[in-house]
């Protein structure tokens, strides 16, 4: 934790854990524990004291014989039927009626019926990835000369993973066109409860429901090789393309190149922070920083504004996708709760601080930037168990941690022993006051 996880000081100086009282008591807890199951209680109990919901433990399993044969290349990169939470259950609700010509498969729709005879359109995303739908992978493999017994590198997976994600925007827009065309529509809600986060497909999910420009995080990296090694790769992909650049795309080139470059250099800085589980001060910070964003050196770009070619990537990583910013344009609400998490965190944020919708609900999750390109690899000596420790961060526009979690514009009252009908009721009532 030392080495590389990124919200060590975030715990120690703005949750104020008494990072060294914590570990006494986890010590003598596990010195004492006469059962892996004990033990194994001990540190998870470690972990959540942290208060970040990416840190978190993986007890390995016991060893089976392999005997199954190697799937086809949808399964193999991980697309598989999951059943995704229903979130706010309005069907339930007299005062709500299903949107003609919508599907429920992808993004269920329906409308909230106000007393004054307007409606909410509420438009449902369960999770931000199209991993949950194999038929979308299956859709592509012949758009990029694929079958499903064709051998797939990292660079292959991640044109393969491009491609069901913008299937996944054409259903969303769809949805979104469902609800502009159903009559008296005055706003549509985003119901993001108990949606775990995803993948960065929540860029171009998020930009479609808005006209405004959304202004992606600023980014912090901890001081480590795994991001020596990504500012290297992302260096050679600039020079190689630099020289056949011109105009403003090389200018842009060009500062990216002095950036990664500078962002390099703070990667190889040295911090020693174990004085934290003394619980004294540090003078460093293993949490780099620069002109960088989570979508790359810009934080925002027009769609279609980028060449088509590998660098743009690290200019503005949303460039890789082909959707249509600002497909609904009117007044917005994005419904979230406690356990909305991740990359439905960061949607709702960038809404939050662009002022570009309202935020409905309860405070979230918390668990900003996870791992990138695989993490760092962390395993326990004695249980071999893996350790997922994020070596990012997100920062808000007013510079707070993400990890933070988002406290909603307006709460909704929900209580612990509500039932479905309760809750979606309580949340349409709010809905109805603010509209």
């Amino acid at each position: 934790m030392d080495e590389h996880y990124a919200n060590l000081e975030w715990v120690a100086k703005v949750r104020r854990t008494d990072l060294a009282a914590l570990l006494a008591k986890t010590n003598a807890t596990l010195d004492s524990a006469t059962t892996a199951s004990a033990a194994q209680k001990a540190i998870a109990d470690f972990l959540s004291a942290m208060g970040d919901g990416h840190l978190e433990v993986d007890w390995p399993e016991p060893t089976v014989a392999a005997t199954a044969t190697p799937g086809s290349l949808c399964e193999r990169l991980g697309y598989r039927e999951r059943r995704l939470s229903q979130g706010l259950q309005f069907q339930l609700l007299p005062s709500t009626s299903p949107v003609a010509g919508s599907t429920d498969r992808y993004f269920p729709v329906r409308t909230l019926n106000l007393p004054d005879g307007s409606r909410i359109g509420v438009i449902r995303i369960g999770v931000f990835s199209a991993q949950w739908y194999p038929e979308l992978c299956a859709s592509v493999l012949q758009q990029l000369h694929l079958s499903a017994s064709s051998a797939c590198d990292d660079a292959c997976g991640g044109r393969v993973q491009i491609a069901a994600e913008n299937e996944l925007t054409g259903k969303l827009s769809a949805a979104i066109l469902a609800l502009k065309n159903t009559p008296s529509v005055r706003a549509i809600a985003v119901d993001l409860t108990r949606n775990g986060g995803g993948s960065d497909w929540e860029e171009p999910a998020a930009r479609e429901l808005t006209a405004l420009p959304l202004n992606s995080p600023r980014l912090g990296f901890v001081k480590h090789e795994h991001w020596q090694k990504q500012f290297e790769d992302q260096l050679s992909s600039i020079r190689r393309d630099l020289p056949k650049a011109s105009g403003a795309y090389r200018q842009l080139l060009l500062r990216a190149q002095r950036t990664y470059s500078d962002l390099l250099a703070v990667s190889k800085q040295h911090c020693d922070r174990s004085a934290l589980w003394l619980d004294n001060p540090i003078d460093c910070t293993i949490v780099g920083q620069g002109d960088v964003y989570t979508t790359g050196t810009l934080s925002y770009a027009r769609p279609d504004s980028l060449p088509h070619v590998d660098s743009a990537q690290y200019i503005f990583y949303p460039s890789l996708y082909t959707y249509q910013e600002g497909e609904y344009q009117g007044p917005l609400f994005v419904l979230v709760d406690n356990n909305t998490a991740s990359a439905a965190e960061r949607f709702a944020a960038m809404f939050q601080d662009a002022k570009a919708a309202r935020i409905v609900g309860v405070p979230t999750f918390g668990a900003g930037c996870g791992f990138t390109n695989g993490g760092i690899p962390t395993q326990l000596h004695n249980s071999r168990a893996t350790v997922g420790m994020p070596d990012c961060v997100q920062f808000r526009a007013d510079g707070t941690n993400a990890v933070a979690g988002i406290t909603p514009d307006v709460l909704v009252p929900w209580h612990s022993n509500d039932n479905p009908y309760q809750r979606a009721m309580r949340a349409f009532d709010t809905l109805a006051a603010l509209h």
